[in-house]
């Protein structure tokens, strides 16, 4: 499903009406259904009192409908008109006409109808946002910031958003003044990226797109990079595993990690590869480390570096010449600490074939150098935002508040994908194309998960034969696997658990 800015939406809508020839107001008069659809699902109750909320651009339009049918069908439905008609676009004024036509009244909100307006509002027990739409920049100008604020204190009341909550940027998520803290959000043909980017993405509340007649193939002509991962497109990547098959089909995951500090993380990097389904895995961890990670992992083959003080010694990288061409992927990170240096790193690069996905100290290394991923092909990078502050040479807030610009821009400048984590989670190419996991949840905010994750990617890596696909597959299953796990008590090394019932039920939901 692709993921559009605002201009993006625009430029389809022009091209629904312009080049299809379907009408803006049959457009509009979809939303407006799909946004009552929602609302006779989830408050389909006798005792509904419901306020919307309207201002005059298109997503007032949108709302006038929602009153219009509401009202057809039976509800206690009070609409007020934040603006006037005046500035109405054709197609919501149309909306408006309509709706006054049915005989419903509207009522205009003004400096001396705020007693009213609030008395609305607390009587409320559903309030539809039809205030701003997508196209908001900057501060709100009043009275829509207080008007916002007023909405966010109902408490009796459920609010739904038509397309974004009103005050959220559609492509940035930013949060200038205040915006409408949704419960759910209905959005139309394809998601917005403020949906997918903080703070914005925590007003919306659950978040659901719909049809509003728009032909799928409309978004394919136009071709935005972007795109959400879902359930239909991670389904239709993972391999199927044929029964005539044995432990080499399946890829061989070397990985290099671990330090007299961190025994656990390489052992968790290699849980996560064995549970995705990798038929072999190598742990290269320093020599006196190995007693302790093999009460871990006993399905790993184990290779012995030398050591300095518990950290791989700085020559140990020669060991790679030893059995060079024999790994299918190769992760380099976990645990490692930085003792061994940059330039430890630099040929471990250079000495290791197929596909490489460097993590946690790996990264720090490489942010000393990145001359060192010249002319080596195939490279993930899986950095949560302090390691891409420093890959990038920015603040964190930057890479926050920038988070598919900085992404995109280092994935393509070094060409290598990044794998920017977080929430939500987004994989960069050395195109320039984005994919974001809406998958995840807070347990997967403890120490080692990531750890799981790079070794469920080198997993899927080598099952699917595909390094985009494999990534994909990898972020998005790791995401499933957490949802599952108790967000309190769960633990890295909870996820493998999960690993296999996240497969499942990816394939039976989409059987």
């Amino acid at each position: 499903m692709y993921l559009v800015n605002a201009q993006q939406m625009r430029e389809i809508d022009r091209f629904a009406m312009k080049e299809i020839g379907i009408p803006g107001i049959i457009l509009m008069e979809a939303a407006g259904q799909a946004v009552v659809k929602e609302v006779e699902a989830r408050w389909a109750t006798p005792n509904a009192r419901v306020v919307v909320l309207a201002g005059h651009g298109n997503n007032g339009g949108d709302a006038f409908v929602v009153s219009r049918h509401l009202l057809n069908k039976g509800y206690r439905v009070q609409t007020w008109l934040v603006g006037t008609e005046e500035k109405m676009s054709t197609d919501a004024a149309t909306t408006y006409r309509a709706l006054i036509g049915s005989q419903y009244a509207v009522k205009l909100f003004g400096n001396s109808s705020w007693e009213e307006f609030i008395q609305d509002l607390q009587w409320a027990t559903l309030i539809v946002d039809g205030l701003l739409g997508t196209g908001v920049q900057g501060p709100l100008r009043e009275p829509i910031g207080r008007i916002i604020e007023e909405v966010n204190q109902q408490e009796q009341a459920d609010v739904i958003s038509i397309d974004i909550p009103s005050g959220v940027n559609a492509d940035t998520g930013s949060v200038e003044t205040n915006a409408v803290e949704a419960d759910a959000t209905v959005t139309f043909a394809y998601p917005k990226w403020g949906q997918y980017l903080f703070p914005g993405a925590a007003y919306c509340g659950e978040l659901l797109v719909r049809d509003i007649s728009i032909p799928g193939w409309v978004g394919e002509k136009l071709a935005p990079t972007d795109q959400l991962l879902d359930e239909k497109m991670m389904t239709s990547l993972l391999p199927k595993r044929s029964r005539h098959s044995h432990k080499g089909t399946f890829g061989h995951v070397l990985i290099l990690g671990g330090c007299h500090s961190y025994v656990g993380a390489p052992a968790l990097a290699s849980m996560g590869a064995i549970r995705s389904g990798a038929g072999m895995v190598t742990l290269a961890i320093p020599r006196t480390i190995q007693p302790m990670v093999a009460g871990k992992v006993t399905e790993a083959i184990y290779w012995l570096w030398p050591e300095t003080e518990g950290y791989f010694s700085k020559n140990s990288w020669k060991l790679l010449t030893e059995r060079k061409g024999r790994f299918d992927f190769t992760i380099v990170g976990p645990g490692m600490g930085q003792a061994p240096g940059s330039e430890w790193l630099e040929q471990v690069i250079r000495h290791t074939t197929g596909p490489l996905l460097l993590d946690a100290d790996a990264l720090n290394l490489l942010a000393k150098d990145l001359s060192m991923l010249k002319g080596r092909e195939q490279v993930v990078l899986t950095p949560h935002p302090g390691e891409m502050a420093r890959l990038a040479g920015v603040s964190v807030e930057q890479v926050e508040t920038n988070r598919p610009h900085i992404a995109r821009q280092f994935a393509v400048h070094h060409q290598v994908y990044v794998v920017l984590k977080g929430t939500y989670t987004i994989i960069a190419t050395p195109k320039g194309e984005i994919f974001v996991s809406p998958r995840g949840s807070s347990s997967l905010a403890k120490g080692g998960s990531g750890d799981v994750l790079s070794g469920m990617i080198g997993s899927f890596v080598n099952q699917t034969g595909n390094i985009l696909s494999g990534i994909l597959l990898g972020v998005y299953l790791h995401g499933m696997s957490g949802e599952f796990m108790d967000e309190y008590s769960g633990a890295a090394t909870d996820l493998g658990n999960w690993i296999g019932k996240a497969v499942k039920d990816l394939t039976a939901d989409n059987a």
